[in-house]
């Protein structure tokens, strides 16, 4: 497993002819600690995860990148800041609908509403409850 947590990929289980094809979800964290957590907390649910660890990473694989069925992403990115990311994202109409999810230490409601105006779905706030994340992430893909 490689740490950092932006642009991921999730699936429920290995994609097999006559199946649906599995959940996605992409994101963004610069923390080592804290993606390698998501990551690991994720791959146990049946995610599949493609990581970042950076906003110019993360801006890229918004660009360039397969559109997902949700996105996680840390306000506070090294590079391109989460929000930026964010208002990008939103721009580009391949990504349109799809779910956001914000991931932060910073909880005051200042941020959490510059998050939900920028265009935000969801904010969580760090330390997180694993069970929390998942249950979130699950009820975003089915929104």
């Amino acid at each position: 497993m490689r740490p950092g947590g932006a642009g991921v990929r999730a699936g429920a289980r290995p994609h097999r002819a006559g199946r649906r094809r599995p959940p996605q979800r992409a994101g963004g964290e610069d923390d080592a600690g804290i993606g390698y957590l998501i990551r690991y907390i994720l791959e146990q649910k049946g995610w599949r995860v493609l990581a970042a660890t950076d906003g110019n990473e993360a801006a890229r694989a918004i660009a360039k990148g397969e559109v997902t069925d949700a996105v996680l992403m840390d306000v506070m990115l090294p590079d391109v800041d989460g929000l930026t990311l964010l208002e990008g994202l939103r721009q580009l109409p391949r990504w349109h609908g799809v779910p956001v999810m914000m991931l932060t230490s910073k909880g005051d409601e200042a941020s959490v509403s510059r998050a939900l105006a920028a265009g935000a779905n969801d904010y969580l706030g760090k330390p997180f409850d694993p069970a929390e994340l998942v249950s979130r992430l699950q009820r975003l893909r089915a929104s």
